[in-house]
């Protein structure tokens, strides 16, 4: 099976309004970005879908169409839950529009982005937190989740439903244990976390049933640090740049890893010079790394990102490569 994360941040949020200005989307984000250095592929500018708001019914089924038809089973959407906060379930518009549209022809599972959000990635002073991550309140949280769950359509590994945990470290384990038990009645939970290492006994201490991989260069607990590149800059702000070539997807023989690849990362749409970027991501290359990770014939591959557009991860097509990167998801 072949999971793409999904980001549902293209669309205008009462917070988003407050925090950096009435109507804003990731795609203010991206439509800012400039050239850096000699050789940096930006501005990203997107093809079929154009720069579009996932308020939308007709854009939501476009991506579920366009990934079925290219091999992708399905997204692992990305689920926020801040309770005590003003907005305690932000970003949730997107999944509620997919699952009250009986007609959307996509499948789906949840992946619990549980970490404070930082301003610093939108230029911020830092250390400016926007809102904190705190783990209360799961009979409402379960209750939150549970309509996603219910749904005929969400992704099931072995009859249990797969739930995605990007830092499960954090997470109390009561928190995790109590969220199984209000699961069982639905088949249970196949709780597969994200770590930044490739010690596999993590998984059982952690109560986990599986895990993955994806850090980014130049955040801590990358643990295959790639090439850097000695390039040209061209304005003032100096992003860290690394060769996408020298990156391949963390291996591991422990049977519950599953690969997650990249294709492709660059933040500085976001923060400019505290920036990363992963030089040179091309199809071919990205191919190599989905061809290495299907030889290890694990049940899940994951992607990162479907649509990541601000960080220059992303699956959908571009002006730049059409759809190239879909093509090899296909063909590999």
């Amino acid at each position: 099976m072949q999971i793409a994360f999904y980001l549902p941040q293209f669309y205008p949020t009462p917070y988003n309004d407050e925090w950096w200005g009435v109507g804003f989307t990731e795609w203010r984000n991206v439509l800012r970005a400039s050239i850096l250095y000699e050789g940096h592929l930006q501005p990203r500018i997107p093809a079929d879908l154009g720069y579009y708001d996932l308020q939308h019914r007709e854009i939501r089924n476009k991506q579920a169409k366009l990934a079925l038809a290219y091999g992708i089973d399905g997204f692992a959407i990305w689920h926020y839950w801040f309770p005590g906060q003003k907005w305690v379930n932000p970003l949730s518009v997107p999944l509620k529009g997919i699952l009250d549209d009986k007609g959307w022809p996509g499948k789906l599972c949840l992946a619990w982005a549980n970490e404070s959000w930082q301003g610093k990635w939108h230029g911020l002073a830092q250390g400016k937190t926007l809102l904190t991550q705190e783990y209360l309140d799961v009979d409402r949280h379960f209750s939150v989740l549970e309509a996603a769950f219910r749904d005929t359509r969400y992704i099931r590994i072995d009859g249990q439903l797969l739930f995605l945990v990007k830092n499960p470290l954090d997470v109390p384990s009561e928190y995790l244990f109590a969220l199984r038990d209000k699961a069982a009645p639905l088949g249970g939970l196949f709780i597969v976390g994200e770590l930044d290492t490739r010690d596999g006994s993590k998984v059982t201490n952690l109560g986990l049933d599986g895990y993955y991989v994806s850090k980014m260069p130049g955040v801590s607990g990358f643990n295959q640090l790639p090439t850097k590149l000695d390039v040209t800059y061209t304005t003032e702000e100096k992003p860290d740049v690394f060769d996408y070539g020298s990156v391949k997807f963390v291996e591991d023989n422990h049977k519950r890893f599953f690969p997650c690849i990249s294709c492709g990362f660059d933040n500085t749409p976001r923060c400019n010079g505290d920036g990363v970027v992963l030089h040179g991501a091309i199809p071919e290359l990205f191919q190599e790394n989905i061809r290495d990770a299907k030889s290890l014939r694990r049940s899940i591959v994951f992607y990162k990102s479907w649509n990541e557009w601000a960080e220059g991860n992303y699956l959908e097509p571009d002006q730049y490569f059409g759809k190239s990167f879909l093509e090899k998801v296909r063909d590999a």
